[in-house]
């Protein structure tokens, strides 16, 4: 027997669900048979975990997602170009904006 699965995910409602099915959607989400570097897929995996490290953090306030481990990347690439309209999935070094050459 062959079945296919697909599972709807409301980002707007992680807040709510069980502790259980908020681990089984963190499995989900690794399991997204999606390319590796996908942006909805990494996307929806990021809030997912948002949400776990929430849950453990409830009871300690300090400022979330100050220091995240691609901060200094993401740094460097916004100083050298930006995303550009209309999805901003395209990124544009600062050389071809000005109208030089790439």
């Amino acid at each position: 027997m062959k079945a296919s699965i697909t599972f709807d995910i409301d980002t707007d409602c992680l807040s709510g669900y069980t502790d259980e099915h908020i681990a089984a959607l963190w499995h989900i989400a690794q399991a997204n048979p999606a390319e590796h570097g996908d942006h909805d897929a990494g996307y929806i995996a990021g809030l997912i975990g948002f949400e776990i490290i929430k849950r453990w953090l409830k009871h300690a306030p300090v400022t979330l997602h100050r220091h995240q481990p691609k901060d200094h990347y993401w740094s460097i690439l916004k100083d050298q170009g930006k995303w550009v309209e209309p999805d901003y999935r395209t990124w544009v070094p600062n050389a071809v904006l000005e109208g030089g050459a790439a």
